[in-house]
């Protein structure tokens, strides 16, 4: 396969946390001396070029962290000049970011001339393998909405929280009311990541150019903040952050429609089971609930829920989409099926409100979720 120039040089492969045009070309003397052409340089044919700048160094490595056995990633040889070089090949069935650890004498480094995200708690840097399937989440000219900062106070947690809010293009100049999606992230990540990893932002501006997407508001927020000495799968404090102050906060702020099938909840992974999980005990507030590569009753903490809210009834009175998706290539995907079989058995199935999809080679991973919420976008807050 052979990509395009314009392709590869599509601007959004430079909007990262801290900065949105190319970097300059690093110097072998910090701000002086001679320019070298370093980074992680995709090639033509999608396999990445990677040269490291590391004249002292005697060994540098890189490993894909995306990778479930994180064993991926390539061998580098020193060159005169102090830069590493390794390639890493190009595979049409691991495309997408990635993050990856470069490893230089041993220890994990930020290398500054590769993109970063954050990740795994922390920042890191990251590749984009080049996916033909994705080009919606690009930068085209098209009409962008915008990405506000939003600062409330959470009284669960009696602290202050951040939220991202996208709204759509047209938004900052009209009067219109819009429906709100609150959208979640996975687990050892941030509010930040739909907007960096997932390129949200652009997947809607895409969508909604192209007439396939309502245009609407979406609020993501940090999923991992826990309330005082709660373990790791206690949503609780967050489930009351957002519930009790952030989507009073997002109504009194932005020009929402503030009913409940006018409000949805979606995620991935740690992400997808707290969107099923407020979702399902909270059918006052959301119409509308997606999960992205996530089990509705992840190792047994919904299984007083499920027996409330798996009946037909139930779901033909509250909602209007239950939508489930996850890659091949997920070990995830056996659960999804093995779950779906509770909806066949309840009739839940039969309302037409469930769609599933499940996306050839893809791993759990941004790849996948990009997918997810370019269809699940295609279908919220819809009648039809």
């Amino acid at each position: 396969m052979e990509f395009s120039k314009e392709f590869l040089e599509n601007k959004v492969y430079c909007d990262q946390p801290t900065m949105f045009n190319p970097l300059l070309k690093e110097r072998t003397d910090g701000m002086t001396g001679e320019e070298m052409n370093t980074g992680a340089l995709v090639q033509p044919n999608g396999d990445i070029l990677f040269r490291i700048y590391a004249p002292n160094a005697k060994t540098v490595e890189m490993k894909v962290r995306g990778q479930a056995d994180c064993t991926a990633g390539c061998s580098f040889v020193r060159g005169e000049d102090g830069i590493f070089e390794g390639l890493y090949p190009y595979d049409p069935d691991f495309c997408g970011p990635h993050s990856i650890d470069i490893i230089v004498d041993g220890m994990v480094v930020i290398y500054p001339f590769i993109p970063v995200m954050w990740h795994r708690n922390k920042p890191v840097n990251f590749i984009e393998v080049p996916d033909p399937e994705t080009p919606y989440i690009g930068i085209y000219d098209v009409p962008h909405g915008a990405f506000t900062r939003e600062i409330y106070w959470s009284e669960a947690l009696q602290t202050w929280e951040r939220c991202m809010v996208y709204t759509p293009p047209g938004y900052q100049k009209g009067t219109e009311e819009y429906p709100v999606l609150y959208l979640q992230h996975g687990n050892t990540e941030n509010e930040t990541c739909w907007e960096y990893n997932g390129r949200v932002g652009y997947i809607m501006d895409n969508q909604i150019a192209a007439g396939k997407v309502k245009p609407f508001i979406i609020v993501m927020n940090d999923g991992m903040v826990r309330a005082p000495g709660a373990e790791f799968r206690d949503y609780t404090g967050f489930e009351r952050t957002l519930t009790e102050s952030c989507i009073p906060f997002i109504d009194k702020t932005y020009r929402t429609k503030t009913d409940k099938w006018n409000r949805a909840i979606a995620g991935l992974s740690m992400g997808s089971a707290q969107a099923f999980t407020f979702g399902m005990k909270h059918p006052e507030l959301f119409g509308w609930v997606g999960c992205f590569s996530g089990s509705m009753n992840m190792r047994g903490s919904n299984t007083e829920l499920l027996k409330k809210v798996m009946n037909k009834e139930y779901f033909a009175e509250n909602y209007k989409l239950f939508f489930r998706s996850v890659g091949d290539a997920e070990p995830g995907l056996q659960r999804l099926q093995d779950e779906g079989k509770m909806l066949d058995e309840s009739g839940v199935r039969d309302l037409g409100i469930c769609v599933d999809k499940i996306y050839p080679h893809q791993t759990h991973e941004w790849g996948c979720w990009r997918r997810a919420v370019h269809d699940f976008a295609e279908l919220v807050f819809k009648d039809e």
